[in-house]
C-alpha cells in the first residue's frame, strides 16, 4: 500500500494521535524514542494537510475539466452550425455555377452552329466564285492558246518553206559534189585490210590492258564459289580476265549503238545488219557528215556560229557517256583506280574515233561479238551454272564489199581478225 494511502487510512480510523504516541514512548523507553515518535507524528500531520489540500486541488481540476468539456461542446455545436451554413452556401454556389455553365454551353453551341453556318455559306460563295473565275481563266487561256497555235502554225509553215528551199538548194549542190567524188576513185577513202586490222588492234590493246584489273573479292555476281566451278579447265586468273574482256566488248555497242558493231551471228543478207541500204542519202551521210565530224575533232575551238560545233559536242557527249557506262560496269566486279580511269577514257576516245573512220571507208566494216549473245551479267551467271557459257575475248572484224566499195552484198572476215572466245567450264 502507498505511503499516502497508509496515512489517509490511519488518520481516517483515528489511529494516529501524536500526543498519545509521545507519552507512550516516554513511558516505554526514554527520551530518544519519544523524539523519534514525535518527529513521525509531525510528518503524519503534514501529510494529512497535504492530502486535504490535494482534495481541494482535485476538485478545482475536475471543475476546470468540466468547464473545458462544456466549452468543447459549445465549440462543436458552433462548428456544426458553421459547417451546415458553409455547406448550404456551397450547395447554392454549385447550383449557381452549374446553371451558369449550362447557359454558357448553350451560348457556345449556338455560336458554333452559327459559325459553321457562316463557314458553309462562305465556302459555297467561294466555290461559286472560284468556278466562275476558273471558267473565265480557261476561256481566256483557250483563246490565248488558239491564237498562239495559229501564230505558231503560220511561223512553222513559213520556216518549213524556207527550210525546204534551203535544203533543196543544198542537196542540189551536194548531189553534184557527191556524184563527182563517188565516181572519182581519189575522192573516197580506200583502206586495205592491213590498215583496218592495224587500226582496230589499237582498240584491242587498250581492252587487253584494261582487263588486267584486280578482281574484286567481295562482289556478288561472279562470287568465289562460281569462279572455282567454271575455272577448272582454264584457271581462275584467265577466266577473270576473259570475263572483263567480254564485259568491255559488250558495253561498247550498247553505249555507242550508232556504230557498226553487231552482236549476232554472221547475217545471210544485207537486211540482217544495221548498215543502211546504199544510196545517195546514206553515202552522203558516210562520206560528208562523218568525214566532217572526223575533221573537226582535232580543232581546239570552233566559232559559236559554226554549225559543225554541234557535231563535236555530240561526239564529246557520246565519249563521256561511254566512259561513264564503262566505269560503272567495271567497278562492279573489279577494283577501279585512277590509272584505270585514264585507260577507260583512252578506250572511249579511241573506239569512237576508230568507228568514225570505219564509217567513211568504201567498204562497210562490221565488228562482231563472237561469244554468247547474252549481255546481262545475271543471265550469264545463270547460264554458267546450268551449262556451258562462251565469252568474247576478241571480236571478229569483217567487211561488206571489197576495199574498192563494190559487191556490198558479200561479207568477208579480215585476215587475222577472226576473233577469239573462251568456253567455260
Amino acid at each position: 500500500m502507498p505511503f499516502v494511502e497508509k496515512v489517509k487510512s490511519a488518520f481516517g480510523r483515528g489511529e494516529v494521535n501524536p500526543d498519545a504516541q509521545i507519552a507512550a514512548a516516554h513511558a516505554a523507553g526514554g527520551s530518544d524514542r519519544a523524539g523519534a515518535v514525535q518527529a513521525n507524528a509531525r510528518r503524519y500531520e503534514k501529510l494529512w494537510e497535504a492530502y486535504q489540500n490535494l482534495g481541494e486541488i482535485i476538485q478545482v481540476r475536475n471543475q476546470e475539466i468540466a468547464d473545458a468539456n462544456q466549452r468543447i461542446r459549445n465549440i462543436k455545436d458552433q462548428h456544426q452550425q458553421t459547417l451546415a451554413s458553409l455547406q448550404s452556401y456551397h450547395d447554392q454556389e454549385v447550383t449557381q455555377l452549374n446553371e451558369n455553365l449550362r447557359k454558357r454551353e448553350e451560348e457556345s453551341d449556338q455560336a458554333i452552329y452559327q459559325a459553321r453556318s457562316d463557314h458553309r455559306q462562305e465556302v459555297d460563295r467561294l466555290k461559286q466564285k472560284h468556278g466562275t473565275d476558273r471558267a473565265d481563266l480557261i476561256q481566256h487561256h483557250t483563246e490565248v492558246v488558239d491564237r498562239m497555235k495559229r501564230q505558231h502554225e503560220q511561223e512553222t509553215q513559213s520556216l518549213d518553206k524556207n527550210v525546204r528551199e534551203l535544203k533543196g538548194a543544198l542537196l542540189k549542190r551536194d548531189d553534184g559534189v557527191y556524184q563527182a567524188k563517188v565516181f572519182t576513185p581519189s575522192g573516197i577513202p580506200n583502206k586495205p585490210d592491213d590498215k583496218i586490222r592495224s587500226q582496230f588492234s589499237e582498240v584491242q590493246q587498250i581492252v587487253d590492258n584494261l582487263s588486267r584489273m584486280s578482281w574484286k573479292p567481295d562482289q556478288s555476281v561472279w562470287n568465289g564459289e562460281l569462279l572455282e566451278t567454271i575455272s577448272v579447265r582454264h584457271g581462275q586468273r584467265l577466266v577473270c580476265k576473259v570475263i572483263l574482256q567480254d564485259l568491255i566488248w559488250y558495253v561498247l555497242p550498247e553505249a555507242t549503238d550508232h556504230l557498226a558493231i553487231q552482236d549476232s551471228p554472221e547475217p545471210s543478207s544485207n537486211e540482217s545488219y544495221n548498215w543502211p541500204a546504199p544510196g545517195i542519202k546514206a553515202e552522203r551521210w558516210r562520206y560528208f557528215t562523218m568525214k566532217e565530224c572526223r575533221e573537226i575533232l582535232p580543232q581546239k575551238a570552233l566559232s559559236a556560229y559554226d554549225r559543225r560545233g554541234l557535231l563535236k559536242t555530240g561526239f564529246i557527249t557520246s565519249v563521256e557517256s561511254l566512259a561513264t557506262e564503262m566505269r560503272s560496269e567495271l567497278s562492279n566486279v573489279a577494283d577501279f583506280t585512277d590509272s584505270h580511269q585514264q585507260l577507260v577514257k583512252s578506250l572511249s576516245v579511241e573506239a569512237a574515233t576508230t568507228w568514225l573512220d570505219f564509217e567513211t571507208y568504201r567498204c562497210r566494216i562490221m565488228v562482231r561479238l563472237t561469244g554468247s549473245a547474252i549481255s546481262s551479267a545475271e543471265e550469264k551467271v545463270a547460264q554458267a551454272k546450268e551449262g556451258m557459257l562462251t565469252f568474247t575475248r576478241l571480236p571478229s572484224v569483217g567487211r561488206y564489199g571489197t576495199v574498192e566499195g563494190v559487191e556490198l552484198e558479200n561479207f568477208t572476215t579480215i585476215n587475222g581478225c577472226g576473233g577469239e572466245t573462251l568456253t567455260v567450264p
